[in-house]
């Protein structure tokens, strides 16, 4: 029997209970006491709680799948239950505890434990993780209810019961079902948003979410909403004290981790220009300025005023890079900057930067073409309302719109119409489409000629070809676009990127002419120049998950070294830098130990350097500035 129809035999039972108690009373002498009668059989309380601890063990399964389990005391590293030793892949830590203690990591949720709460946990797994937790929680409560309601039917049973025990169990069963009850306030907050021109995206904000669950759960009875006055005087002033706070918080690391200074300028919707001014730290990413720039001339002079600006308000101790987009102004800016600040090194976001790739191989002719095309076969279908419904007929994806200026969503809309290629195939062929295409001849004709037409072998072709080129392109672009700390695998990804499109240039069964894939190594070539900063080699050769990649041998690597710490030190600090560099180089001292050699890749590099950086401090703290760096304009803008 399940919860829900075990519950409503409840709720029936209750209801009906109080008549029939007063069509006994009447016969009540003629009978024998109601002790000596036997009670009916109570319903088994097994099937009530199944659902709740499904759940719960369910959402524990979704905390370990987060995060990996490597080693466990108890429970298994399989099992939901237990202590575990686990690494945490958003921040590169690793921990130990039970799920208590991951869930608090992650989400900053339920009972505090004794651990940091994780601060790069992606927005969209958090709230789907947050989701969840929400769900067991409204379960948890609704088990309690119908628990609470079973020991007043228990009581009922056994014996007598007061009106008021009564009447307190079978509210909370009208309080569960109360339907007319929970539409009169939703409309209450449908009418507060529509008459105040409140969007209803703000529906999705953890804020709202937080504010109605406290205004349900835990408000006290008779209380008003603050006034006008409350909100704008000391509501405001608590709130800006708890989020300074929060920042004290952040600000505390940034002597030992550094800092990022990255920038993004995008336009609002009343056409201003607008800089925004980001400080990206490891402990979170914190708005510090926004300029809007009507009627200035943003050229390299005055961007670099600009970031000065930036860099005096937090320290100029603190900043370790700044990072923009590779427009012209910005390099100039960034130069400007170098030149007045030796110890801060101006970075391209290399997201921008592998956006630019992408779109100088869409400019190659025969690629721009099959792009367009594909574009055309996908918007024909998409925006015509009869069309979208035979397609849904056949195929399970949808198909993908393309941003005129993401040139990396026009690769993914081509990988998906691989994917549905079959099934755009079955729509052409299909009686619905036959019938349906008669009143766009023109374009419905061209759109069948390219999917199963003459000149579809070629097309198709041409489309396989293109995403073979581009995959591991974009899939690089996937793990810059993140505002992890990832400075210190761009050489790397960077160098492995080119080893793929190197191999895809040699492979002499490819159908990619050779001029096409010659062209698209030399394209790579250049933007890597654009992209390549010496931060990038040093945070290379001090990452210890690349330590098996021997980066002292790499010639570039090493010139880019000596450049950075002749820039950045004087003669004694270079001497006891290169001296911390050859224990490291050679894992002499602590890094000759065993565990050190073993955690090169299973510790995060932040946390390597921590724990066997102690021997070469001069060293470590460099590593431990540089590797909490991030390497893009922290997703201020998504290109995917």
């Amino acid at each position: 029997m399940s919860l829900f129809v075990l519950t409503e035999c409840y709720f029936i039972f209750l209801l009906a209970f109080p008549i029939a108690m007063e069509e006994s009373s009447s016969a009540a002498q003629s009978r024998a006491p109601i002790s000596n009668q036997k009670p009916p059989i109570a319903v088994p309380k097994s099937s009530q709680n199944k659902e709740y601890k499904d759940a719960k063990k369910a959402f524990e399964a979704r905390l370990w799948a987060a995060v990996k389990c490597t080693q466990s005391y108890s429970g298994g590293t399989s099992g939901t239950t237990g202590t575990k030793v686990w690494f945490c892949p958003y921040c590169k830590t690793q921990k130990s505890g039970s799920v208590a203690r991951v869930r608090w990591h992650l989400l900053g949720m339920g009972k505090k434990e004794q651990i940091s709460v994780c601060n790069n946990v992606p927005s969209t797994e958090k709230a789907s993780i947050q989701k969840q937790f929400n769900d067991l929680e409204k379960l948890k409560q609704f088990e309690g209810s119908i628990q609470t309601s079973n020991s007043a039917s228990g009581a009922m049973l056994g014996g007598p019961q007061t009106s008021y025990e009564l009447h307190a169990s079978t509210s909370q069963l009208n309080n569960l079902w109360d339907v007319k009850g929970r539409g009169n306030l939703d409309a209450s907050i449908g009418r507060f948003f529509f008459a105040n021109g409140i969007a209803f995206n703000v529906c999705r904000s953890p804020y709202w979410k937080e504010m109605v669950r406290d205004l349900v759960n835990t408000a006290p009875k008779g209380y008003k909403p603050p006034s006008y006055e409350k909100m704008r005087t000391s509501v405001l002033s608590e709130e800006r004290a708890r989020i300074e706070a929060r920042l004290h918080d952040i600000k505390y690391g940034w002597k030992d981790s550094g800092i990022s200074i990255v920038s993004d300028g995008w336009t609002d919707v009343n056409h201003r220009p607008l800089i925004n001014i980001l400080v990206s730290s490891p402990k979170g990413v914190m708005f510090l300025k926004c300029h809007d720039t009507t009627g200035k001339t943003k050229d390299g002079p005055y961007l670099m005023g600009l970031f000065k600006e930036a860099i005096d308000e937090v320290g100029r101790e603190n900043v370790v890079q700044i990072v923009t987009d590779s427009a012209s102004n910005n390099v100039l800016a960034g130069g400007l900057i170098e030149d007045e600040y030796p110890t801060i090194f101006w970075t391209p976001c290399s997201v921008h930067c592998i956006n630019l790739l992408l779109k100088d191989i869409n400019n190659i002719a025969w690629v721009g073409k099959t792009v367009t095309e594909a574009k055309m076969l996908q918007i024909f279908i998409i925006n015509h309302a009869a069309s979208i419904a035979i397609y849904r007929k056949h195929a399970n994806l949808q198909l993908l719109r393309c941003a005129e200026t993401r040139f990396a969503s026009a690769f993914i809309m081509l990988q998906r119409l691989i994917k549905v290629h079959q099934s755009l195939r079955e729509m052409v062929v299909s009686m619905d489409w036959q019938r349906w295409k008669g009143s766009h001849v023109g374009d419905g004709i061209r759109v069948e000629d390219i999917i199963i037409g003459s000149s579809s072998e070629d097309f198709w072709r041409r489309v396989e070809d293109i995403v073979t080129l581009i995959t591991p392109i974009v899939s690089t672009l996937r793990m810059f676009d993140s505002d992890c700390p990832c400075l210190g695998d761009v050489f790397e990804s960077m160098d492995q990127m080119r080893e793929k499109l190197r191999d895809i240039m040699e492979d002499e069964n490819s159908r990619i002419d050779r001029d096409t894939r010659n062209e698209v190594w030399d394209l790579s070539l250049t933007r890597w120049k654009m992209l390549h900063s010496p931060l990038h080699s040093i945070a290379f050769l001090l990452n210890p998950k690349w330590f098996h990649k021997k980066p002292s041998s790499d010639v570039e690597v090493m010139q880019n070294w000596n450049t950075f710490i002749s820039r950045c030190y004087d003669r004694d600090d270079r001497t006891a830098l290169r001296l911390e560099l050859g224990k490291f180089l050679r894992s002499e001292g602590h890094f000759a130990n065993e565990d050190c050699a073993y955690n090169r890749e299973k510790l995060g590099p932040i946390d390597f350097w921590i724990q066997y950086g102690t021997g070469t401090p001069l060293l470590r703290q460099l590593a431990i500035r540089l590797l909490s760096q991030v390497c893009s304009t922290i997703n201020t803008f998504s290109m995917l």
